[in-house]
């Protein structure tokens, strides 16, 4: 039976690339559509998925084995391999008229990309986010599997510190990349106030490696996170309180406040005879052996010393800041009396004082003085 009285022509799926016959009514005859002339074929080897699904525009060619050949119009198509774990790649091809065209679909290659973290302390968390993908950790590095192409990357804030490049792009090209993140700690305002400090007053805070110097209410300094030893210096008259200590930096700025006052003086020394009793502002001190050394404020100072039989001492003396002042003290023998009378010590009504007093017509004032009368013996 011969067909007639049809028209029959050629028909491509523009998006999968199916081969079909176009028919209408026409004075034409049944006859070769299509040859090796105006179609083409796709030959794709898979070696790593041997069973799977080959989709051409989205039409599906389910396979088993390692090769799938397929006639298709001429034209462009989207290829999917879809393997029993998911897609395995994806791509586009061209294939022309009486083209026989083989390519191979496999598993891409896939490449390391390393970021690696400087100035971090060991076992601090940090993490990376590539086009979308998140690793996180304590370790140094970071590691990310890639196939070839341009990615975008984000470091996330890590407290305390800050990274010199913090979001950027990396390419992968056929070989493994690394990539350094800088970071250094973030520095926080650390203040010392300084209260009843003379004026021009220099003085100065250390804090490890670190110091600032001035003659200002406060000094400050640049800390990271962390606790830290301080010290404060003067110049020798004056002392801080306190003079050392302990701050601590977590996130933000710090402020401590620093006292100043004259360093305190010494009076020192020793008196003989050992049982002689010392005072000094008018309260009597310990003696060891005879010496003494009394921790004073700045400034004049009275001090006596009195022993029965002996004459008192008296003296003003000025007690400067952080040194010492000795004073050595012997009390000198009162002399035996004129009548042969014994004087073992001073009469009960004998006055010994500081002052201004009269005496046989003359004035004495601000020293010691002693006002007796001997008894004649009988």
């Amino acid at each position: 039976m011969v067909l007639q009285n049809f028209v029959s022509s050629r028909a491509v799926g523009a998006a999968d690339g199916t081969l079909s016959a176009h028919e209408v009514n026409g004075t034409g005859l049944l006859g070769l559509l299509y040859d090796a002339r105006n179609v083409s074929i796709l030959n794709a080897s898979i070696p790593t998925v041997p069973a799977g699904t080959l989709y051409v525009g989205g039409t599906p060619h389910a396979y088993v084995g390692n090769d799938v050949n397929l006639t298709l119009g001429p034209g462009t198509y989207h290829l999917r391999l879809d393997g029993p774990a998911g897609t395995v790649t994806s791509l586009n091809v061209s294939v022309y008229r009486g083209e026989y065209l083989a390519i191979v679909l496999a598993r891409p290659s896939y490449y390391v990309a390393t970021f690696t973290a400087v100035g971090l302390p060991g076992g601090t968390p940090w993490s990376v986010t590539a086009s979308g993908v998140v690793q996180s950790g304590m370790s140094s590095s970071l590691v990310f599997n890639e196939t070839n192409g341009t990615y975008t990357f984000v470091v996330a804030p890590v407290a305390g510190y800050v990274a010199a490049i913090w979001a950027g792009t990396f390419v992968v090209n056929g070989t493994n990349t690394l990539h350094v993140v800088n970071f250094s700690a973030f520095l926080y305002m650390v203040d010392f106030v300084s209260e009843n400090r003379p004026a021009n007053l220099a003085w100065t805070i250390a804090i490890g490696g670190s110091q600032a110097t001035g003659t200002g209410t406060t000094l400050g300094l640049h800390e990271p996170n962390g606790t830290f030893t301080y010290i404060v210096t003067t110049e020798n008259r004056y002392e801080a309180s306190p003079a050392a200590g302990t701050l601590t930096v977590a996130g933000a700025g710090a402020s401590t406040s620093v006292s100043f006052a004259l360093r305190p003086g010494y009076l020192t020394g020793s008196v003989a005879p050992l049982a002689a009793v010392v005072t000094i502002d008018g309260s009597a001190i310990a003696t060891a052996d005879g010496v003494f050394n009394v921790t004073l404020a700045p400034g004049p100072h009275t001090i006596t010393a009195s022993a029965t039989g002996f004459q008192p001492f008296f003296a003003n003396e000025s007690v400067t800041p952080g040194n010492a002042t000795d004073v050595p003290i012997t009390l000198a023998a009162l002399p035996a009396p004129d009548d042969g009378s014994t004087a073992s010590s001073l009469p009960s009504w004998a006055f010994v004082g500081v002052g201004i007093a009269v005496v046989a017509g003359a004035v004495i004032v601000g020293g010691a003085y002693v006002v007796s009368r001997r008894h004649r013996g009988r």
